[in-house]
């Protein structure tokens, strides 16, 4: 597991704006919700997986009957709310 303040450290430095243009919003949403503290492996792997699926920036891409973890869908969920 990686902490959420790791997390938001780490992302932008393995995945950085502008070419992943949602980690910033994912940070964000992150460092703000309270259900999660920490990052398992297949969370942190399905958002490396989201960043490279080629969804845009406004979600118009997201499929949301797609097989991606709850962490991703309250994610898109809350962006798009």
């Amino acid at each position: 597991h990686l902490d959420i303040p790791s997390a938001a450290i780490l992302l932008p430095l393995l995945l950085p704006a502008p070419r992943y243009p949602h980690t910033p919003q994912f940070v964000a949403w992150l460092q703000a919700q309270p259900q999660y503290r920490a990052l398992n492996r297949d969370q942190w792997e399905s958002f490396y997986d989201f960043s490279h699926a080629g969804i845009l920036p406004d979600l118009s891409t997201y499929e949301d009957d797609g097989c991606w973890p709850c962490i991703i869908d309250e994610y898109v969920s809350a962006l798009l709310t």
